[in-house]
């Protein structure tokens, strides 16, 4: 197993746009480098959760990364109640399914957050 070599990331959008997603996308690159080959799942996972918080939830909008034991969790917060169901386009949490282990919901009083699992390749 991959022994976590990174602190948490954390980044906080009062108003988030789409082109937001592409500093994102370097700054997980940067920070997450020991994924090796999995780096650019964690990069195109969190480029997918944050456009969904932008399109369809509602500011603020938090994304965190959190490191484990051979891999990263990606969680995007925003402050959007609802989760509706993905329509037949909706090929954004196909590829997250895909590329990740593991993907969830959490609903809160404040929002909710979708995170996703990458484990590292080496």
């Amino acid at each position: 197993m991959v022994e976590r070599r990174s602190t948490r990331f954390e980044r906080h959008f009062d108003a988030p746009v789409l082109t937001d997603a592409a500093s994102l996308r370097h700054e997980i690159a940067a920070h997450f480098a020991w994924l090796g080959d999995a780096v650019d799942d964690a990069q195109v996972v969190v480029t997918e959760l944050f456009t969904n918080a932008v399109r369809h939830g509602a500011a603020p909008v938090t994304v965190l990364a959190l490191p484990f034991d051979g891999g990263v969790q990606l969680r995007v917060c925003d402050g959007g109640r609802h989760f509706g169901d993905p329509g037949p386009d909706s090929r954004g949490l196909q590829l997250i399914d895909r590329l990740a282990t593991q993907r969830g919901i959490e609903q809160s009083p404040e929002g909710k957050a979708v995170w996703a699992n990458i484990l590292a390749r080496p």
